[in-house]
């Protein structure tokens, strides 16, 4: 099993440093809409014929975009929108469709910044396998990913709650996602120790915590009813 791969190592750094300063920018992009919906509110109040609450939101939106570039780098451009959609999700294909069937009262409520969430995971996880050497463990990632793509979706469309959303993503993609950067490291190094514990992850670790997959598979399929036998009129 091939463990060295060096440019990986650089890629798990990278994505380390991103889950450590995203928080503050989603934090800085929502505070940034939140008074800009302010601004705009007031300056409609009070003189409505004479617009200024862009000027502010102009200069401060400089700001805000030297702060993402920061924050993603060269993947500014495909990640913020993906932000901005979690923290607004009516300004995408986000937003619930109404059926005649959902009843208001019984349905779960749709969880868009969940099933954005469990989305990004899921491709962090393919970015992480895009540069796994070793076949045989990049196959199972790949399988992973496909059956938890099958699984959100089969969620989104029986409009599961955000509880239960986070709980596939806390139970599932984030231990694989830690596996996976833990993989990624040891196989960098190509020392006896970390040769041990690549092994030790692929081989035991990681098929345990696929493995668990079957559980979120069945609850998202539930069997279906049996038909009932029609009684025969007397």
């Amino acid at each position: 099993m091939a463990l060295r791969h060096e440019p990986l190592n650089v890629g798990t750094r990278q994505r380390s440093r991103i889950s450590r300063t995203e928080p503050a920018f989603r934090t800085h992009l929502a505070v940034y809409l939140g008074v800009g919906l302010f601004l705009f509110t007031l300056n409609l109040l009070t003189s409505p014929f004479d617009l200024w609450f862009y000027w502010p939101l102009f200069f401060w939106g400089w700001g805000l975009a030297f702060h993402a570039f920061a924050t993603y780098g060269s993947a500014t451009p495909a990640r913020v929108p993906e932000v901005l959609r979690s923290l607004a999700p009516w300004l995408g294909d986000a937003s619930p469709a109404r059926h005649a069937d959902v009843q208001p009262d019984t349905a779960a409520p749709f969880a868009a910044e969940a099933f954005a969430a469990v989305h990004e995971r899921i491709e962090r996880i393919k970015a992480i396998s895009c540069g796994i050497a070793a076949d045989d463990v990049r196959g199972q990632v790949e399988a992973f990913t496909a059956e938890a793509e099958r699984i959100i979706a089969a969620m989104a469309r029986q409009r599961a709650g955000a509880a239960s959303v986070r709980r596939f993503d806390a139970e599932m993609l984030a231990p694989v996602v830690s596996l996976l950067e833990q993989y990624a490291d040891a196989a960098s190094h190509g020392v006896p120790s970390a040769d041990e514990a690549a092994r030790r992850i692929a081989e035991r670790d990681l098929p345990i915590v696929l493995g668990r997959l079957d559980d979120f598979s069945v609850a998202a399929d539930p069997p279906p009813s049996s038909p009932t036998t029609a009684r025969p009129r007397s």
